[in-house]
C-alpha cells in the first residue's frame, strides 16, 4: 500500500512510496525518474518511510528526496533527469536507529535540518554544515577532528579546541 506521498512545495514535483517502490513525478503526474541504486534494496533495507525536499529539480548535485529504511537507514537522493533516476548521494553516517524509520521531516528555510523518527520512538536531528558558512576556528577544529578520525598527524593540534564543538561534522546526529 501507500506508505509516503510528499510534495516539493517549490515545485510540484511528488514523491511517493508504494510498498517498496520509491518514484517522482512531476506537477502533471509524469513520472521523472526512480532509484538507480546499484545495490536495489533487499528485505532488510527496503524504505519505509520518503520525503521529497524543496529542492529545485535543476541543481545538480541537489538532495531531492530522502528516504528512512526498515533498517534504520537514512538515505539522501538526487535527480539525474538524462537517466530519469534518483542516484543516492549520501547514506546519513553513524545512525543512531537500529528500526523502522517511521518519520522523516525536512525543516527550516535553508532545508539543512532533518527530524527522523524511528518505530521505537527514537527521534534525532540531523543538519548540514555549508562549509564556507564556518569561521576559520569551526574550519580549523573540522580539519583536525578529520585528521584523528583519519588516523593522521597535525601539525596544529589543539589550536581550534578552544570551545568544544565535537558536532561539527558534516551531517551531525543529535539523539533526542
Amino acid at each position: 500500500g501507500v506508505r509516503s506521498v510528499s510534495i516539493n512545495h517549490k515545485n510540484g514535483n511528488i514523491l511517493t512510496l508504494v510498498a517498496a517502490n520509491v518514484k517522482l513525478f512531476d506537477i502533471n503526474g509524469n513520472m521523472l525518474a526512480t532509484p538507480d541504486y546499484k545495490n536495489g534494496f533487499n528485505a532488510h533495507n527496503k524504505p519505509s518511510c520518503a520525503v521529497a525536499t524543496d529542492c529545485p529539480e535543476w541543481m545538480g548535485d541537489g538532495i531531492v528526496a530522502v528516504t528512512g529504511h526498515i533498517n534504520g537507514d537514512i538515505m539522501l537522493w538526487g535527480l539525474h533527469h538524462d537517466r530519469g533516476a534518483l542516484i543516492m548521494r549520501h547514506q546519513v553516517p553513524d545512525n543512531v536507529h537500529s528500526c523502522a524509520i517511521t518519520a522523516l521531516r525536512v525543516w527550516g528555510e535553508r532545508q539543512d535540518t532533518l527530524l527522523v523518527g524511528d518505530r521505537s520512538g527514537k527521534m534525532s536531528v540531523c543538519k548540514a554544515l555549508k562549509m564556507d558558512a564556518l569561521s576559520q576556528q569551526e574550519l580549523s577544529f573540522v580539519i583536525q577532528e578529520l585528521h584523528e578520525a583519519s588516523g593522521l598527524d597535525s601539525s596544529d593540534k589543539g589550536k581550534a579546541r578552544d570551545g568544544d564543538n565535537s558536532d561539527w561534522m558534516g551531517l551531525m546526529n543529535d539523539d533526542e
